[in-house]
């Protein structure tokens, strides 16, 4: 290689635009740096009435093998039940641009960020793309591509309607200890299959414990609980057949 050559890769700096710069600024456009979401396209309304009331009573965290819990992290005017279910949350899980083990003297061409936008019930998610690229074009950082890869709409069943009742006290008699119900479902669950495209109350029966490491590649669930999930299904389809709820 010959020597001016060299000198024009290096010499590339303060002339042409950086794209992991650009990259930077976009995303710290997008939340506080404690986590908190400041662009209003990707908030939703905070939780409210008895669905608050009832994730406040909710714990988070203090199992063996869980995370540490930062009380000072997202909107930590609410507690942590409320953070973690009832608001949304955006988490950047790759990030990438060159070679970080073997850097060269060299601007990257292209720069690139993985997100996870975690969304609760009223998060406009349809209009995401749309609502983002408009944020950030007014933030002068319209050069920076917001591309979707899949998601689905959160779900919200109304905490007094019937079947919440009956499904908790069904499983309350089979396992002879108290439930608890959590009021909605993520937008990584497709429950809006059955909520909003047939219109139908859903409660889900979820079969695992806290230190379960979902995900992981040793995740793992514990026969104790499988016998625990046998059971309360099965005492709710005995509990349908004598007694559905009206």
């Amino acid at each position: 290689m010959k020597p001016a050559t060299v000198y024009a890769i290096l010499a590339t700096g303060g002339v042409i635009t950086n794209p992991v710069t650009r990259l930077q600024h976009a995303l710290s456009s997008l939340t506080t740096a404690d986590g908190r979401i400041t662009a209003e396209c990707l908030r939703a309304p905070l939780p409210s009435g008895l669905t608050a009331e009832m994730m406040r009573e909710l714990t988070v965290g203090g199992y063996a093998g869980d995370p540490t819990l930062n009380d000072q992290w997202g909107e930590k005017e609410l507690t942590a039940g409320e953070r973690l279910f009832g608001c949304n949350t955006l988490e950047v899980i790759a990030l990438g641009a060159g070679d970080i083990q073997k850097p060269i003297g060299a601007i990257p061409d292209v720069a690139e960020a993985v997100c996870h936008l975690r969304i609760v019930p009223g998060t406009d998610w349809h209009n995401l793309v749309a609502n983002l690229s408009t944020f950030l074009e007014e933030k002068g950082l319209g050069d920076v591509k917001v591309i979707f890869e899949g998601g689905y709409s959160a779900t919200r069943l109304d905490p007094t309607h019937p079947w919440v009742g009956f499904v908790k006290r069904s499983m309350e008699t089979s396992l002879e200890q108290t439930v608890t119900v959590l009021p909605n479902l993520g937008g990584t669950i497709p429950n809006h299959c059955f909520a909003d495209v047939l219109a139908l109350p859903t409660v889900w029966m979820p079969h695992s414990y806290p230190s379960c490491k979902q995900h992981a590649p040793d995740e793992h669930l514990l026969e104790s609980v499988v016998e625990q999930g046998l059971l309360a299904a099965a005492g709710l389809l005995w509990d349908l057949g004598e007694h559905w709820p009206e």
